[in-house]
């Protein structure tokens, strides 16, 4: 420690700076991970919970099940469909006609991915272990690839580090002027240190900078419902449900704001209602077509 401690009087103050820089970089990759794991735990109300899912984005544990729909919903329109049940309807729904070389229903109803929910339920309940048509989810399963898990997010990106270092040493490199001597070297950095400190007095009181804040607060509590504009603004606008966590109640929703409760295996089941931005209004009858 003596013979850096000696070597660093050697030094010029642009390569003092230029350490430092290095030095704080360095300091940053070491203390970050364990910094960030802190203040995981301090902070339990904003960490997410564990299996809790994410605004707009489908969970890996639920993405085998909604491509299973989707098989089924492509299988239908391409195939037809025999009369099926549905869940908490006393009447089966129609089997599929053929018409100008389209699967309809007798109505001339158009399949949708709200119909293949049913009928994928009825082909095949990975839960129960059976089904009307297992020999189509066997079919599915042999071509169904699982996603790739993400990336660990804690991991560091050292190479932006060591540019920002680089960076920063560069640039207090040249914000320092050469000098004749050490005397004067010495006596230039005390004069930029007080300049900073004349500045702030000109500044308004801090009696009319608090006041802002404190009108800010109710503000933010008032809008709540912003957090939830977020999770419509990450769903993807197409005729998918996705989950979806409302005052600790997890249901299925799609960019339409029409909510359905989740079955045992966390798919979309029983109508609810409709998201109207602050509550569920479970008065809207479920709409014909999704």
């Amino acid at each position: 420690m003596s013979a850096i401690q000696e070597s660093l009087k050697e030094m010029s103050v642009e390569e003092l700076l230029a350490l430092i820089a290095v030095a704080t970089a360095e300091a940053k990759k070491k203390v970050k991970a364990p910094k960030g794991a802190k203040e995981a735990k301090g902070k339990g109300a904003k960490a997410p919970k564990k299996g809790s899912m994410e605004k707009g984005v489908l969970p890996p544990q639920l993405h085998e099940s909604f491509a299973w729909v989707d098989y089924v919903l492509a299988d239908a329109k391409a195939n037809g469909w025999p009369a099926y049940a549905v869940k908490g309807k006393e009447e089966p729904e129609a089997a599929s006609e053929e018409r100008d070389g389209e699967h309809v229903f007798p109505n001339g109803k158009v399949f949708n991915r709200k119909n293949a929910m049913s009928l994928s339920k009825f082909y095949f309940s990975k839960k129960e272990g059976k089904g009307a048509n297992e020999e189509l989810y066997q079919q599915f399963a042999a071509q169904y690839v699982a996603p790739a898990s993400p990336a660990p997010a804690d991991v560091m990106d050292t190479d932006a580090e060591e540019k920002e270092a680089s960076k920063a040493a560069s640039a207090a490199t040249h914000s320092v002027k050469p000098s004749a001597s050490k005397e004067e070297s010495k006596a230039e950095p005390k004069k930029e240190a007080k300049q900073p400190k004349a500045e702030p007095k000109k500044e308004t009181p801090k009696k009319e900078a608090k006041e802002p804040k404190a009108k800010a607060e109710p503000k933010a509590a008032k809008a709540a419902p912003k957090a939830d504009d977020e999770w419509l603004a990450t769903c993807p606008k197409d005729d998918a449900f996705y989950p979806w966590e409302f005052k600790g109640v997890k249901y299925a929703r799609n960019h339409k704001n029409h909510v359905y409760s989740l079955d045992e295996e966390e798919n979309p089941d029983a109508w609810v209602g409709l998201f109207n931005g602050k509550k569920i209004d479970t008065s809207v009858d479920e709409p014909e077509d999704e």
